[in-house]
């Protein structure tokens, strides 16, 4: 599904860290605001659920396209899962995720909620709550709580200990795990452990074990279970890495089986021009043939100015093409354009010259001298939404208010290069 996420099962913390680093591009002034998922039924993608996301001013975040079912990096104050209701060809409410920020504008609280249909409202069910080192944006402890009964109850601690900027540990009362790093900071083991039933005991669970080449990026990837009986470590699956000019380009799934490794699946992967993922194909390994065999395919499309559009899935058919079949899925990204900063805080250093003020039916920004080259002009709301938006290389460039409710606006313009002017105005009709 859309969201990625999973309530109540285990308290560790929501986030994920991960060897190497993701890819994911700032285009500045861009958020996204909502994402479709769909699913493939044999004539058509059928909506399966969507995810709307509203933020105060200032605040934004994008997907990254290795992680795009991960979306709680995202700054927003509200988000709402919809999913589709096929018997009134409407979405019914899911969930509810609401997030909190303190004065320094890092999150405190990620709140979980759920709908009841009979009371027609949200209750809550589970929250993370954070705490950072004093001047820094380290999570110094991340408290998972459920709402049992009407009250914030079963807290989940998770403490955080760092060695410079890099997390050695994470505890908590269910769960531990323990980071190495090389000299260059590269995550080179994961061991971690989580509570036995009943007892409560921290026991071996699993083991990440991570080599790089020389250019630090991943090589391959080692994944051992503890065994409870023997009382060590077996390994379970390994997977080598490929690399083109800093993009991975395949990977390789073995197994462990009666004491060696066997081929098990492979991925292949293609960029565009600016080192954007645009298809995965996943291969699998045929004994009979001794080759890997194709098996499904993941497609990834980006918008004129770079954001990630959509992905979508294929099957391949046996008759050697690919296509759409019962399952197949496709997820879509839409995005805004917003102001970076709060409406009510912008600076007029250098204003745009805006008139008439107030306006009533047509606006007029004048870019003077500065407007001999491309700009994007955006008519912002002061909770920060984008009303109007288009773009110009004129000195000067009028637009229809007539629709605009009464009260104060803010004009912005940004160039290619990314440096804005705005100025505000006010409408009275």
């Amino acid at each position: 599904m859309t969201t990625g996420i999973v309530i109540g099962t285990g308290g560790f913390p929501h986030f994920n860290p991960q060897a190497g680093g993701g890819k994911l591009i700032a285009f500045k002034n861009y958020r996204v605001i909502a994402k479709t998922y769909t699913e493939y039924n044999g004539s058509w993608f059928q909506p399966v659920d969507s995810v709307f996301y509203k933020y105060s001013p200032g605040r934004g975040g994008l997907i990254s396209a290795d992680q795009p079912n991960y979306d709680e990096s995202l700054l927003f104050d509200n988000a709402v899962t919809y999913y589709y209701n096929p018997g009134v060809s409407g979405y019914d409410n899911k969930l509810f995720r609401k997030q909190a920020f303190n004065d320094s504008n890092k999150v405190s609280s990620l709140t979980y909620a759920t709908w009841r249909t009979l009371s027609g409202a949200w209750k809550d069910s589970a929250r993370y709550q954070y705490t950072y080192i004093t001047g820094t944006t380290k999570i110094k402890e991340s408290m998972f709580q459920l709402w049992v009964g009407g009250t914030w109850s079963h807290d989940v601690p998770s403490i955080l200990t760092y060695n410079g900027n890099n997390v050695v540990d994470v505890s908590s009362n269910s769960y531990k795990a323990s980071y190495v790093y090389d000299s260059k900071n590269n995550i080179i083991s994961v061991i971690d452990k989580v509570a036995a039933h009943g007892t409560g005991t921290l026991n071996y669970n699993e083991k990440k074990t991570y080599t790089y080449d020389s250019n630090n990026e991943v090589e391959s990837y080692v994944l051992e279970r503890w065994n409870n009986i023997s009382n060590i470590w077996e390994y379970t699956e390994r997977y080598e890495y490929l690399y083109t000019a800093g993009n991975v380009t395949q990977s390789t799934k073995y197994i462990w089986n009666n004491g060696k490794w066997e081929t098990f699946s492979k991925q292949l992967f293609t960029y565009n021009s600016n080192d954007d993922k645009t298809t995965e194909i996943n291969q699998v390994w045929d004994a009979l043939s001794s080759s890997f065999v194709n098996n499904n395919k993941i497609i990834c499309s980006y918008n004129t100015i770079g954001l990630l559009e959509s992905i979508t899935t294929q099957k391949w058919d046996a008759a050697g093409y690919w296509k759409y079949v019962n399952g197949n899925t496709q997820t879509r990204y839409y995005y805004e354009y917003y102001y970076t900063t709060s409406v009510g805080n912008i600076a007029a250093a250098e204003p745009l010259n805006i008139y008439p003020v107030p306006a009533n039916d047509q606006l007029t920004i004048s870019l003077g001298t500065k407007g001999t080259e491309p700009v994007t002009l955006s008519v912002i709301n002061m909770n920060g939404a984008v009303i109007k938006q288009w773009n110009t290389d004129k000195n000067t460039s009028t637009t229809d208010v007539s629709n605009l409710p009464n009260g104060t606006y803010a004009v912005y313009a940004c160039n290619q290069h990314g440096e804005t002017r705005t100025s505000k105005f006010t409408i009275a009709h």
